[in-house]
């Protein structure tokens, strides 16, 4: 998994590329507790270039996104193949993130 970070006016964009799974998640965890130890409140994360993400992935999503939203801040979703997108709405993570198409639309709505 490689992590690209940017940002872009008050969000922090963060693009992964690859797969998140038992072999990758603490990557993705240290990436985390970065982003709460900055007091970072906005966070998009671009799936445009994630190819896999297994149920570990998918618990460290939903406990990052509740660390945030106690903090007042969000955890946005875009970009996401639709095959992930058909497993993000099995498993109702549409009520966890808010999830949009493209990395501008999820922009603009911040």
């Amino acid at each position: 998994m490689h992590i690209t970070k940017t940002l872009k006016n008050d969000v922090l964009v963060c693009s992964i590329k690859g797969e998140i799974n038992i072999d990758t998640v603490n990557q993705l965890r240290d990436l985390f507790t970065k982003i709460t130890d900055d007091k970072t409140s906005k966070v998009l994360l671009n799936f445009s270039q994630l190819e896999y993400i297994d149920s570990l992935g998918m618990a460290t999503l939903a406990k990052f996104a509740q660390q945030l939203k106690a903090n007042s801040g969000e955890l946005v979703i875009c970009s996401m193949s639709p095959k992930l997108g058909s497993i993000f709405r099995i498993v109702k993570f549409g009520n966890v993130f808010r999830i949009f198409d493209s990395e501008d639309e999820a922009l603009e709505k911040f």
